[in-house]
């Protein structure tokens, strides 16, 4: 009973602070980045046709940011400032080194939008705020976003292994179910913290004959072709390390062992005799 409330309430803090992402998504807004293309850029055409993708045109909105011309990235910013495309903040920050103080001032306007904060005019300050987005943590104290995601499956394994040990020394039955269970749970969590961090789903589309490549989550656009490390291998290259690593570590612990238990039984009083 307690080794389960104990994984389920790791596995439920988890899962709420992942889920509640402290930046702004724009996700019901991305329709709306269809009508602004066709506004602003009639002659270039999306292939697939928007009716087939919905995630093309945000795509898009985050490709002028990057590489549009200075006119053309201002209202790209702009139009993603007041939809909320909170994910076009990458490519937001490095028009922050911009020599055109118009172009700087809508980054500005937009990052501060998305961060509800002020960093000032630096682009360091705001990439070091975009790797690691700041929230509250119970309302108290502040930290990192992307360090509590991967901290809680890396201090559930150490405790887990912390209790194993003590239930080992002192034959505790229920420190040993405890620490196995945080140990399992941990090693999930890290699993799916990599995943989420390092993989995304590929997609492209052409804008203007240009072809550009993305990466979408369940209709969110996360980012462009440099937002994510890899998709389906590196996710099948997870998938294989989460399952063969435990059974690696088992056998290790398991040839360890036997080593250490071989010199006391050939050093016994039996064994001589």
């Amino acid at each position: 009973m307690v080794v389960g409330l104990g994984c389920c309430a790791v596995f439920l803090f988890w899962s709420v602070w992942t889920g509640t992402w402290p930046i702004p998504r724009g996700k019901e807004n991305r329709e709306k980045a269809a009508l602004f293309l066709k506004r602003e850029f009639p002659d270039r055409v999306i292939r697939p046709a928007v009716e087939e993708s919905s995630t093309a045109p945000v795509a898009a909105v985050f490709y002028i940011i990057q590489s549009g011309e200075e006119g053309d990235a201002i209202k790209a910013i702009e139009f993603a400032t007041e939809q909320s495309f909170g994910y076009g903040s990458p490519y937001v920050i490095e028009r922050l080194e911009s020599d055109n103080p118009e172009v700087r001032h809508a980054a500005r306007q937009f990052l501060q939008k998305m961060a509800g904060k002020d960093y000032g005019s630096n682009a360091q300050a705001w990439k070091e705020w975009w790797d690691d987005p700041p929230r509250k943590l119970f309302g108290v104290m502040t930290v990192g976003h992307n360090t509590v995601q991967t901290g809680i499956p890396i201090a559930s394994g150490l405790i887990g292994i912390l209790l194993l040990s003590i239930g080992s020394q002192r034959n505790k039955v229920i420190f040993s179910a405890l620490g196995s269970g945080l140990l399992l749970i941990g090693w999930f969590l890290f699993f799916c913290t990599a995943g989420i961090q390092f993989v995304g789903s590929f997609d492209t589309f052409t804008f203007g004959g240009i072809e550009i490549v993305y990466h979408q989550d369940h209709g969110v656009v996360e980012g462009l072709k440099d937002a994510k490390v890899g998709g389906a291998g590196l996710w099948l290259l997870l998938c294989l390390t989460f399952v063969t690593v435990p059974f690696i570590v088992m056998a290790g612990v398991f040839v360890v062992s036997h080593l250490w238990r071989s010199p006391s039984k050939t050093n016994s009083p039996s064994a001589t005799q």
